[in-house]
Protein backbone atom coordinates (compact mmCIF):
# COMPACT_ATOMS: atom_id res chain seq x y z
CA UNK A 1 0.00 0.00 0.00
CA UNK A 2 1.29 3.44 -0.89
CA UNK A 3 2.47 5.61 2.01
CA UNK A 4 0.38 8.75 2.38
CA UNK A 5 1.45 10.41 5.64
CA UNK A 6 4.61 12.42 6.21
CA UNK A 7 5.84 9.97 8.84
CA UNK A 8 5.33 7.10 6.39
CA UNK A 9 7.25 8.68 3.52
CA UNK A 10 10.18 9.83 5.66
CA UNK A 11 10.42 6.45 7.38
CA UNK A 12 11.51 5.10 3.99
CA UNK A 13 14.61 7.34 3.85
CA UNK A 14 17.81 5.37 3.47
CA UNK A 15 20.21 5.77 6.38
CA UNK A 16 23.65 6.86 5.01
CA UNK A 17 25.42 6.27 8.35
CA UNK A 18 27.58 3.31 9.29
CA UNK A 19 25.56 0.88 11.45
CA UNK A 20 28.22 0.87 14.14
CA UNK A 21 27.38 3.07 17.08
CA UNK A 22 23.95 4.18 15.77
CA UNK A 23 21.63 4.99 18.67
CA UNK A 24 18.86 7.01 17.08
CA UNK A 25 16.89 6.28 13.87
CA UNK A 26 17.88 8.38 10.87
CA UNK A 27 14.29 9.07 9.86
CA UNK A 28 13.46 10.10 13.44
CA UNK A 29 16.22 12.71 13.46
CA UNK A 30 15.09 14.11 10.10
CA UNK A 31 11.46 14.29 11.24
CA UNK A 32 12.49 15.87 14.56
CA UNK A 33 14.26 18.64 12.64
CA UNK A 34 11.22 18.98 10.37
CA UNK A 35 8.99 19.32 13.42
CA UNK A 36 11.37 21.95 14.78
CA UNK A 37 11.12 23.88 11.50
CA UNK A 38 7.34 23.64 11.69
CA UNK A 39 7.66 25.33 15.08
CA UNK A 40 10.17 27.95 13.81
CA UNK A 41 13.06 26.30 15.70
CA UNK A 42 16.23 25.93 13.62
CA UNK A 43 19.01 26.15 16.25
CA UNK A 44 20.16 22.65 17.23
CA UNK A 45 20.67 23.39 20.93
CA UNK A 46 17.28 25.08 21.17
CA UNK A 47 15.67 22.14 19.37
CA UNK A 48 17.21 19.66 21.83
CA UNK A 49 16.03 21.65 24.86
CA UNK A 50 12.54 21.97 23.38
CA UNK A 51 12.41 18.26 22.54
CA UNK A 52 13.60 17.33 26.04
CA UNK A 53 10.75 19.30 27.62
CA UNK A 54 8.15 17.61 25.37
CA UNK A 55 9.87 14.23 24.95
CA UNK A 56 6.93 12.30 26.42
CA UNK A 57 4.82 13.61 23.49
CA UNK A 58 7.49 13.24 20.79
CA UNK A 59 9.36 10.03 21.58
CA UNK A 60 6.84 7.46 20.32
CA UNK A 61 5.28 9.40 17.38
CA UNK A 62 8.73 10.15 15.91
CA UNK A 63 9.97 6.58 16.27
CA UNK A 64 12.58 6.99 19.02
CA UNK A 65 13.16 4.33 21.69
CA UNK A 66 15.55 6.11 24.08
CA UNK A 67 14.63 8.18 27.10
CA UNK A 68 16.45 11.31 25.90
CA UNK A 69 16.48 13.05 22.50
CA UNK A 70 19.67 13.04 20.41
CA UNK A 71 22.21 15.74 21.23
CA UNK A 72 22.82 18.75 18.98
CA UNK A 73 26.05 17.33 17.55
CA UNK A 74 24.33 14.07 16.58
CA UNK A 75 21.53 15.97 14.83
CA UNK A 76 24.00 18.22 13.00
CA UNK A 77 26.21 15.36 11.78
CA UNK A 78 23.24 13.25 10.72
CA UNK A 79 21.54 16.01 8.75
CA UNK A 80 24.80 16.93 7.01
CA UNK A 81 24.79 13.44 5.49
CA UNK A 82 21.19 13.66 4.29
CA UNK A 83 20.97 14.02 0.49
CA UNK A 84 18.55 16.70 -0.73
CA UNK A 85 17.48 14.50 -3.65
CA UNK A 86 16.45 11.64 -1.35
CA UNK A 87 14.64 14.03 1.00
CA UNK A 88 12.76 15.68 -1.87
CA UNK A 89 11.87 12.31 -3.43
CA UNK A 90 10.27 11.23 -0.15
CA UNK A 91 8.43 14.55 0.15
CA UNK A 92 7.27 14.26 -3.47
CA UNK A 93 5.32 11.10 -2.66
CA UNK A 94 3.31 13.05 -0.10
CA UNK A 95 3.00 16.20 -2.23
CA UNK A 96 1.68 14.22 -5.20
CA UNK A 97 -1.32 13.10 -3.17
CA UNK A 98 -1.89 16.62 -1.84
CA UNK A 99 -1.71 18.28 -5.26
CA UNK A 100 -3.96 15.62 -6.78
CA UNK A 101 -6.66 16.63 -4.30
CA UNK A 102 -6.05 20.38 -4.62
CA UNK A 103 -7.17 22.68 -7.40
CA UNK A 104 -4.21 24.38 -9.06
CA UNK A 105 -3.62 26.38 -12.22
CA UNK A 106 -0.28 24.64 -12.74
CA UNK A 107 1.79 27.86 -12.81
CA UNK A 108 5.29 27.41 -11.39
CA UNK A 109 7.79 30.09 -10.38
CA UNK A 110 11.50 29.25 -10.40
CA UNK A 111 14.07 31.40 -8.63
CA UNK A 112 17.25 31.04 -6.60
CA UNK A 113 18.13 32.12 -3.07
CA UNK A 114 21.51 32.40 -1.36
CA UNK A 115 21.90 31.61 2.33
CA UNK A 116 24.37 34.28 3.41
CA UNK A 117 25.61 32.46 6.52
CA UNK A 118 25.63 28.88 5.17
CA UNK A 119 27.96 26.87 2.96
CA UNK A 120 27.40 23.97 0.60
CA UNK A 121 29.31 20.68 0.51
CA UNK A 122 32.16 22.38 -1.40
CA UNK A 123 32.55 25.17 1.14
CA UNK A 124 30.93 27.85 -1.08
CA UNK A 125 27.98 30.04 -0.02
CA UNK A 126 24.85 27.94 -0.40
CA UNK A 127 22.61 28.86 -3.33
CA UNK A 128 19.36 26.94 -3.78
CA UNK A 129 17.09 26.90 -6.83
CA UNK A 130 13.45 26.61 -5.77
CA UNK A 131 10.36 25.64 -7.78
CA UNK A 132 7.28 27.29 -6.25
CA UNK A 133 3.61 26.75 -7.22
CA UNK A 134 1.91 30.16 -7.51
CA UNK A 135 -1.57 29.49 -6.16
CA UNK A 136 -0.74 26.80 -3.58
CA UNK A 137 2.51 28.50 -2.41
CA UNK A 138 4.22 25.12 -2.18
CA UNK A 139 7.84 24.23 -3.03
CA UNK A 140 7.90 21.11 -5.23
CA UNK A 141 11.54 21.23 -6.30
CA UNK A 142 14.81 22.38 -4.73
CA UNK A 143 18.38 21.95 -5.89
CA UNK A 144 21.73 23.36 -4.79
CA UNK A 145 23.50 25.34 -7.50
CA UNK A 146 26.68 26.21 -5.64
CA UNK A 147 27.98 29.74 -5.54
CA UNK A 148 27.39 30.62 -9.25
CA UNK A 149 23.86 31.86 -9.97
CA UNK A 150 24.44 31.44 -13.70
CA UNK A 151 24.02 27.69 -13.14
CA UNK A 152 20.31 28.07 -12.42
CA UNK A 153 19.19 27.66 -16.04
CA UNK A 154 21.34 24.56 -16.61
CA UNK A 155 20.22 23.03 -13.33
CA UNK A 156 16.54 23.51 -14.15
CA UNK A 157 17.08 22.00 -17.57
CA UNK A 158 18.70 18.94 -16.01
CA UNK A 159 15.76 18.36 -13.65
CA UNK A 160 12.89 19.54 -15.86
CA UNK A 161 11.99 16.11 -17.24
CA UNK A 162 11.81 14.57 -13.78
CA UNK A 163 9.84 17.54 -12.44
CA UNK A 164 7.23 17.25 -15.19
CA UNK A 165 7.01 13.47 -14.81
CA UNK A 166 6.38 13.87 -11.07
CA UNK A 167 3.93 16.77 -11.43
CA UNK A 168 2.22 16.47 -14.84
CA UNK A 169 -0.27 19.21 -13.92
CA UNK A 170 2.38 21.91 -14.51
CA UNK A 171 1.52 24.10 -17.49
CA UNK A 172 3.42 27.40 -17.22
CA UNK A 173 6.88 28.34 -15.92
CA UNK A 174 7.65 31.89 -14.79
CA UNK A 175 11.19 33.07 -14.14
CA UNK A 176 13.63 35.93 -14.32
CA UNK A 177 16.20 36.66 -17.02
CA UNK A 178 18.49 33.78 -15.97
CA UNK A 179 16.02 31.36 -17.57
CA UNK A 180 15.54 33.17 -20.89
CA UNK A 181 17.87 30.70 -22.59
CA UNK A 182 17.16 28.88 -25.86
CA UNK A 183 18.02 25.30 -24.70
CA UNK A 184 15.70 25.61 -21.70
CA UNK A 185 12.71 27.10 -23.53
CA UNK A 186 13.11 24.50 -26.28
CA UNK A 187 12.79 21.74 -23.70
CA UNK A 188 9.77 23.40 -22.10
CA UNK A 189 7.91 23.75 -25.38
CA UNK A 190 8.85 20.21 -26.41
CA UNK A 191 7.14 18.93 -23.25
CA UNK A 192 4.01 20.95 -23.98
CA UNK A 193 4.64 23.64 -21.34
CA UNK A 194 4.59 27.40 -21.75
CA UNK A 195 6.94 29.99 -20.30
CA UNK A 196 6.73 33.59 -19.14
CA UNK A 197 10.25 34.95 -18.68
CA UNK A 198 11.70 38.34 -17.95
CA UNK A 199 14.26 39.82 -20.35
CA UNK A 200 17.19 41.86 -19.06
CA UNK A 201 20.60 42.95 -20.29
CA UNK A 202 21.91 39.36 -20.36
CA UNK A 203 19.81 39.05 -23.55
CA UNK A 204 20.82 42.43 -24.92
CA UNK A 205 19.56 41.96 -28.48
CA UNK A 206 16.16 40.76 -27.23
CA UNK A 207 15.99 43.66 -24.78
CA UNK A 208 16.85 46.17 -27.51
CA UNK A 209 14.11 44.73 -29.74
CA UNK A 210 11.53 44.98 -26.94
CA UNK A 211 12.52 48.53 -26.03
CA UNK A 212 12.18 49.51 -29.70
CA UNK A 213 8.82 47.80 -29.96
CA UNK A 214 7.42 49.53 -26.88
CA UNK A 215 9.14 52.91 -27.34
CA UNK A 216 5.80 54.70 -27.74
CA UNK A 217 3.70 52.38 -25.59
CA UNK A 218 2.74 55.08 -23.08
CA UNK A 219 1.03 57.07 -25.84
CA UNK A 220 -1.82 54.54 -25.98
CA UNK A 221 -4.15 53.03 -23.41
CA UNK A 222 -2.63 50.06 -21.57
CA UNK A 223 -4.08 46.66 -22.37
CA UNK A 224 -4.55 45.92 -18.66
CA UNK A 225 -3.80 47.58 -15.36
CA UNK A 226 -4.36 47.01 -11.66
CA UNK A 227 -3.89 48.88 -8.41
CA UNK A 228 -3.16 47.18 -5.11
CA UNK A 229 -3.10 48.65 -1.63
CA UNK A 230 -0.40 47.44 0.74
CA UNK A 231 -0.42 47.85 4.50
CA UNK A 232 -2.77 49.48 7.01
CA UNK A 233 -0.60 52.10 8.73
CA UNK A 234 0.84 55.42 7.61
CA UNK A 235 4.10 55.05 9.54
CA UNK A 236 7.12 55.84 7.31
CA UNK A 237 8.61 52.35 7.50
CA UNK A 238 8.93 49.61 4.91
CA UNK A 239 6.48 47.26 6.62
CA UNK A 240 3.17 48.70 7.74
CA UNK A 241 3.05 51.86 5.66
CA UNK A 242 0.27 52.55 3.18
CA UNK A 243 1.56 51.96 -0.33
CA UNK A 244 -0.30 51.67 -3.60
CA UNK A 245 1.19 49.32 -6.15
CA UNK A 246 0.20 50.16 -9.71
CA UNK A 247 0.93 47.72 -12.53
CA UNK A 248 0.39 48.63 -16.16
CA UNK A 249 0.98 46.16 -18.97
CA UNK A 250 1.10 46.66 -22.72
CA UNK A 251 0.77 43.64 -24.95
CA UNK A 252 2.62 43.56 -28.29
CA UNK A 253 1.06 41.45 -31.01
CA UNK A 254 3.13 42.82 -33.87
CA UNK A 255 3.85 39.88 -36.15
CA UNK A 256 7.20 41.19 -37.40
CA UNK A 257 8.51 41.75 -33.88
CA UNK A 258 7.32 38.35 -32.66
CA UNK A 259 8.99 36.61 -35.61
CA UNK A 260 12.22 38.53 -34.99
CA UNK A 261 12.34 37.51 -31.33
CA UNK A 262 11.31 33.92 -32.04
CA UNK A 263 13.49 33.19 -35.07
CA UNK A 264 16.41 35.60 -35.15
CA UNK A 265 16.96 35.67 -31.39
CA UNK A 266 16.21 31.94 -31.03
CA UNK A 267 13.53 32.15 -28.33
CA UNK A 268 11.51 29.13 -29.38
CA UNK A 269 7.73 29.49 -29.30
CA UNK A 270 7.67 33.20 -28.42
CA UNK A 271 4.11 34.44 -29.02
CA UNK A 272 3.69 37.60 -26.95
CA UNK A 273 6.00 40.39 -25.81
CA UNK A 274 4.92 42.17 -22.65
CA UNK A 275 5.92 45.44 -21.06
CA UNK A 276 5.09 45.98 -17.39
CA UNK A 277 5.35 49.44 -15.81
CA UNK A 278 5.34 49.46 -12.02
CA UNK A 279 4.81 52.46 -9.77
CA UNK A 280 4.99 52.45 -5.98
CA UNK A 281 3.15 55.37 -4.42
CA UNK A 282 2.58 56.70 -0.92
CA UNK A 283 -0.91 57.40 0.40
CA UNK A 284 -0.49 61.01 -0.80
CA UNK A 285 0.19 59.88 -4.35
CA UNK A 286 3.92 60.54 -4.38
CA UNK A 287 5.82 58.12 -6.63
CA UNK A 288 8.70 56.60 -4.66
CA UNK A 289 9.59 53.83 -7.10
CA UNK A 290 9.05 53.38 -10.83
CA UNK A 291 10.52 50.81 -13.18
CA UNK A 292 9.86 49.14 -16.52
CA UNK A 293 10.22 45.42 -17.12
CA UNK A 294 9.96 43.33 -20.26
CA UNK A 295 8.76 39.75 -20.64
CA UNK A 296 8.29 37.17 -23.37
CA UNK A 297 5.89 34.26 -23.28
CA UNK A 298 4.86 31.30 -25.40
CA UNK A 299 1.20 31.56 -24.37
CA UNK A 300 -1.14 31.79 -27.36
CA UNK A 301 -2.35 35.38 -27.99
CA UNK A 302 -5.90 34.32 -28.86
CA UNK A 303 -6.27 32.25 -25.68
CA UNK A 304 -4.60 34.57 -23.17
CA UNK A 305 -5.92 37.93 -21.98
CA UNK A 306 -3.57 40.71 -20.95
CA UNK A 307 -5.09 40.75 -17.47
CA UNK A 308 -4.20 37.07 -17.11
CA UNK A 309 -0.61 37.77 -18.11
CA UNK A 310 -0.49 40.54 -15.54
CA UNK A 311 -1.68 38.12 -12.84
CA UNK A 312 1.07 35.68 -13.80
CA UNK A 313 3.71 38.42 -13.56
CA UNK A 314 2.38 39.51 -10.19
CA UNK A 315 2.10 35.89 -9.07
CA UNK A 316 5.77 35.25 -9.80
CA UNK A 317 6.72 37.76 -7.12
CA UNK A 318 5.14 35.45 -4.52
CA UNK A 319 8.29 33.34 -4.53
CA UNK A 320 10.07 36.39 -3.13
CA UNK A 321 7.30 37.61 -0.81
CA UNK A 322 5.89 34.31 0.47
CA UNK A 323 8.97 32.09 0.42
CA UNK A 324 12.31 33.89 0.45
CA UNK A 325 11.12 36.78 2.62
CA UNK A 326 9.34 34.48 5.08
CA UNK A 327 12.41 32.25 5.42
CA UNK A 328 14.65 35.24 6.17
CA UNK A 329 12.24 37.32 8.27
CA UNK A 330 10.55 34.68 10.41
CA UNK A 331 12.78 31.58 10.09
CA UNK A 332 16.09 33.53 10.31
CA UNK A 333 17.77 31.64 7.49
CA UNK A 334 20.17 34.45 6.58
CA UNK A 335 21.15 34.99 10.23
CA UNK A 336 21.75 31.31 10.96
CA UNK A 337 25.45 30.37 10.87
CA UNK A 338 26.28 26.85 9.67
CA UNK A 339 29.82 25.79 8.87
CA UNK A 340 29.38 22.03 8.58
CA UNK A 341 29.48 21.13 4.85
CA UNK A 342 26.14 19.80 3.64
CA UNK A 343 24.14 20.96 6.67
CA UNK A 344 22.93 24.26 5.21
CA UNK A 345 21.44 22.59 2.13
CA UNK A 346 19.57 20.07 4.26
CA UNK A 347 18.21 22.79 6.56
CA UNK A 348 17.11 24.87 3.57
CA UNK A 349 15.27 21.86 2.12
CA UNK A 350 13.59 21.08 5.46
CA UNK A 351 12.63 24.76 5.85
CA UNK A 352 10.97 24.73 2.41
CA UNK A 353 9.15 21.52 3.32
CA UNK A 354 7.91 22.99 6.61
CA UNK A 355 6.46 26.06 4.87
CA UNK A 356 4.80 23.85 2.24
CA UNK A 357 3.24 21.69 4.96
CA UNK A 358 1.90 24.77 6.73
CA UNK A 359 0.38 26.09 3.51
CA UNK A 360 -1.32 22.76 2.73
CA UNK A 361 -2.34 21.54 6.19
CA UNK A 362 -2.37 24.36 8.78
CA UNK A 363 -5.39 26.55 9.48
CA UNK A 364 -5.67 28.87 6.44
CA UNK A 365 -7.07 31.61 8.68
CA UNK A 366 -3.80 31.77 10.65
CA UNK A 367 -0.62 33.47 9.45
CA UNK A 368 2.18 30.96 8.93
CA UNK A 369 4.17 32.45 11.78
CA UNK A 370 1.24 32.07 14.19
CA UNK A 371 0.69 28.46 13.12
CA UNK A 372 4.38 27.77 13.80
CA UNK A 373 4.20 29.38 17.25
CA UNK A 374 1.19 27.23 18.16
CA UNK A 375 3.27 24.12 17.40
CA UNK A 376 6.09 25.43 19.59
CA UNK A 377 3.63 25.79 22.45
CA UNK A 378 1.76 22.56 21.76
CA UNK A 379 3.85 19.95 19.86
CA UNK A 380 0.81 17.67 19.49
CA UNK A 381 -0.41 20.01 16.73
CA UNK A 382 2.83 19.35 14.84
CA UNK A 383 2.64 15.58 15.26
CA UNK A 384 -0.91 15.72 13.91
CA UNK A 385 0.44 17.44 10.78
CA UNK A 386 3.07 14.71 10.41
CA UNK A 387 0.32 12.08 10.55
CA UNK A 388 -1.65 13.87 7.81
Amino acid sequence: MRATTLLDVFSQLEDPRSPRGVRHPFSGIVVLMLLGMLARIREMEVLVRWARVHWDQLKEPLGFDRDQPPCATTISRTLAGCQIGNFQAALDRWLQDCLAQASTTGVLAVDGKTAKQGIDSDGHPLHMLNAFVHDLQVVIGQWSTGAEKTNESTLLRQHLEQLLDTYPMLRLFTGDAFFAQRPLVELMTARGCDYLLQVKANQQETLDALEHCFAKATERTPTAETTEKRGLSRKPVVFGSIWTLRLVAWQARLQATAEYIREVLDLTGCQIALRVDRELRTADGEVVLADVRYFVTSLHPEQTAAAQLLRHVRGHWQIENNLHFVKDRWWDEDRHHTRRPGLSACLAAINNAALSIHRLRSDPELPVRAAADYIAWKPAIGTQLLHS
